[in-house]
């Protein structure tokens, strides 16, 4: 997918016409048709900032007098590495248009989090489930390609390669359903009170 080499905001319609008709696995291509979809004029948003601290993140604007989810990637490796994360973030996309009209809520849950707050935390489950399935549905040819590619995983606090990254949290998830979320409030992402309302 030669138009998802260093993207950028003129290659986005071309690579995600490229990941439609060429992807070979799933969820990436479904999660793409999906946000198209929902997004004005079939066109994701997507920016770019260099100076983001992780991969991505997806936020909520506010642009043309309506809140709309933009994905915002940072630093990105190489395209294999794209994928993954547009993968992941996609995602949380499609699930931010359903939130949306919970952002003017102001009360917080048992004083913790609003509802806009925690339903955002709880997306994080979907979208790392969905990582599994992309990984475990990609070609052989693309896994090898990270055999030896190794990342500090801020879930594991340790340096691990993106096999043994996902074999460790289907155990972890397997073990307690809300490892994932847990550990987003661990990492200060969220209060620690919103253990007790997960």
């Amino acid at each position: 997918m030669k138009s998802c080499e260093k993207l950028d905001e003129s290659k986005i319609k071309k690579c995600s016409q490229e990941i439609i008709e060429f992807s070979v696995w799933e969820p990436l291509k479904s999660n793409l048709i999906a946000a198209l979809k929902k997004s004005h004029n079939n066109v994701l948003n997507i920016k770019f900032d260099s100076s983001l601290d992780r991969a991505a993140i997806t936020k909520v604007e506010f642009m043309n007098g309506h809140y709309i989810p933009v994905i915002i990637l940072g630093k990105s490796g190489d395209t294999n590495e794209l994928l993954i994360t547009l993968n992941h973030e996609l995602v949380h996309y499609l699930s931010t248009f359903e939130r949306i009209s919970l952002l003017s809520g102001s009360k917080k849950i048992e004083k913790c989090l609003t509802e806009y707050q925690l339903a955002t935390l709880k997306d994080e489950a979907p979208a790392f489930k969905a990582e599994l399935i992309f990984w475990n549905n990609a070609p052989e040819k693309f896994k090898t390609h990270f055999k030896n590619d190794f990342f500090y995983s801020k879930l594991f606090k340790k340096k691990l390669n993106y096999d043994e990254f996902y074999r460790l949290l289907v155990m972890s998830i397997s073990a307690d359903k809300n490892f994932i979320l847990k550990k987003y409030i661990d990492m200060g992402e969220y209060s620690q009170c919103a253990k007790n309302i997960i």
